[in-house]
């Protein structure tokens, strides 16, 4: 019996709204330290990634990719809920490189609709993106959540505005939204959680695609991309995700890279040497008052035979 181990690294959060401090910038030195607090171990044969905890009752959310399987498991590593994603029948989910997330008691999928689902696995609704639609920057951490009684997702690109990727990151980091809230009922739809101001990015220079990964803490979210030692701070208002604050980590303020300028990605990708975040980015779950990152970072080297 293989066990599924989970460090867990805390960043403990003191004083992260000061009255004292800018709400657009913080460094984060003095407000944030580093404790190993805690690991789970849970009883299972296979490879399995974390992808959500749920403060409320306490449980994580976990996926094997290629069973197509969800877990949820406690504090303890007991697991409460198993159950398989079906390819066909009533009950199919299409798509590849699922993310399962929670949502308001239940579970969140998108894929080629957004799929809601009970703890037990069963579909309850599907949701289709009210237009057309090429590309979505969060790549692999696409997810949808509840916002009150609308549906929140990963914004997609929509394919009327031509297909061009790079552009649809430069629209990113130009203060483009991150998320759209659908309104189920009436079929409105409007942009939210816009991208703030970060130096953390040279106008004109490529970096990569700066895949977002997007985390909730309840009445607060957190932005944050794979090659920025930073994260934005968003607040709910009026089914808005509001900008509130940058956090820097101490040190670098970017991850060492051949950054490239613009449209000489081709260039990037062959660079020979190429220090990047491994894995892309580690899943960050938030409970009160703390910030808990998988303890699974580091750099890795990739030489130009292996791409």
């Amino acid at each position: 019996m293989l066990h599924f181990r989970l460090p867990i690294l805390a960043l403990l959060a003191v004083g992260l709204l000061s009255c004292s401090r800018s709400k657009k910038e913080t460094s984060g030195a003095d407000s944030y330290s580093i404790q190993l607090v805690d690991s789970l171990r849970v009883d299972y044969m296979g490879s399995l990634e974390l992808k959500d905890y749920d403060p409320e009752t306490n449980q994580y959310l976990a996926y094997n990719q290629q069973e197509k399987e969800v877990l949820i498991f406690d504090t303890s590593g007991a697991i409460q809920h198993t159950f398989i994603l079906q390819d066909d029948g009533p009950e199919a989910i299409s798509g590849y490189g699922l993310n399962p997330r929670f949502s308001a008691g239940n579970i969140c999928i998108f894929a080629d609709q957004i799929y809601t689902l009970s703890r037990e696995g069963k579909v309850l609704n599907r949701t289709e993106i009210p237009y057309p639609y090429f590309w979505i920057v969060g790549g692999a951490h696409i997810a949808a959540s509840s916002l009150e009684d609308k549906l929140l997702y990963y914004k997609p690109e929509s394919a009327e505005e031509g297909q061009d990727r790079q552009a649809a990151y430069r629209r990113m980091l130009d203060g483009g939204p991150m998320m759209e809230v659908l309104d189920t009922i009436s079929g409105e739809y409007y942009p939210t959680m816009q991208f703030p101001e970060t130096d953390a990015f040279e106008e004109g220079l490529f970096y990569g695609y700066p895949t977002p990964l997007i985390q909730n803490g309840g009445s607060q979210w957190f932005l944050s991309v794979n090659n920025a030692l930073e994260f934005h701070v968003y607040s709910e208002e009026e089914q808005q995700l509001l900008f509130e604050q940058t956090v820097k980590n101490s040190g670098e303020e970017r991850l060492p890279g051949p950054a490239r300028a613009i449209g000489a990605d081709g260039y990037f990708f062959r660079k020979k040497w190429a220090c990047l975040p491994y894995p892309p980015d580690p899943p960050v779950f938030t409970t009160e008052g703390s910030f808990d990152r998988l303890l699974q970072q580091g750099c890795f080297s990739r030489n130009e035979s292996s791409l």
